[in-house]
Formats: structure tokens, sequence, C-alpha cells
């Protein structure tokens, strides 16, 4: 697993310099958040990876987002960059679709109004969320069968909703 992981890593390293992707530095100073001092991005590493990063000008970005992760978020959520490039590249695509709820004409909704199930109780959890989808039961039927979401006749999950 060890050897799989390295590989992966200098895969990583490969696509990321040949695609010309930022490093973490310079997308933490184009986001104006304070960037991960040198210490942190060494702290916990193996004299193998703090040389190496000491051979580089900036650090990787996905190495940076992993790291700040773990310094940020005790490796929990990701920090302050990981969170914006991810949310930036679902606006991005959710800009792009056509069935968004942000290219829809006379649309009113907005995230702060939430997302209700069919009888309006609000998302709120994580298990609603996945109720909602289609990956966990919403009820039982007179049998104490499972019954999931549907959403025109199909399930949930099944019908880009």
């Amino acid at each position: 697993m060890r050897a799989l992981l390295k590989h992966l890593a200098q895969r990583n390293l490969l696509r990321g310099y040949m695609l010309a992707i930022p490093t973490g530095e310079a997308v933490a100073k184009e986001l104006r958040v304070r960037p991960l001092t040198p210490e942190q991005l060494r702290q916990n590493a193996s004299p193998e990876l703090v040389a190496a990063l000491d051979d580089l000008d900036g650090t990787p970005l996905w190495y940076y987002v992993l790291k700040e992760a773990e310094v940020q978020g005790n490796g929990n959520f990701l920090g302050e960059v990981g969170s914006r490039v991810l949310v930036e590249t679902f606006l991005y695509l959710l800009r792009l679709d056509d069935e968004s709820f942000m290219r829809r004409p006379g649309r009113d909704w907005t995230p702060a109004n939430g997302v209700r199930f069919d009888d309006r109780r609000l998302i709120t959890t994580l298990p609603d969320l996945l109720a909602f989808a289609g990956v966990l039961p919403i009820g039982q039927d007179q049998a104490g069968l499972p019954v999931f979401r549907k959403v025109k006749g199909r399930y949930a999950g099944h019908d880009g909703a």
C-alpha cells in the first residue's frame, strides 16, 4: 500500500506540474487568506518529504490542501483554501447546468430557503439529506418495508434531482 501511495503522490506531482497548477501559497494569496507557514507545511512530515519541499519553489496544491486540512481542521474538514476550491468548483458547475436553480428562469429559490421534503419538513441533518437523495428510506410501508423517496414516479437519485 505504501508503494502504491508513493506512486500516486508522484503522479499527482507530475500532473500538477504538467498542467501548471498554481502552488498552494499562490492560491492562498489569490484568495487573500493567510498561507500556511513553512513550519506548518513540514509538521509531522518525513525527512524525505521535508527535503523534497525544500527543493520546490512553493507547495504543490494537492499537498497544500491536505496539509491545510490537517493543520486547520485536525484532518476532519478542509481548511480555507481547500474549502474555497471545492465551493468555487460547485458554483462553476451549477452555473453551467441548465437545470440548476441558478439558471432556471422564474425560480426564486435560494440556498437561504433551505431544501424541503414533499411534506415541507426542512432538511437539516445528513440523514435527512441522504433520505432526500434516495439513499436512506423516508419511512416504512404497511408491511414494514423501507420506502424511498420518488420524484416523478422514479426513485430519487435516478432522476437527476
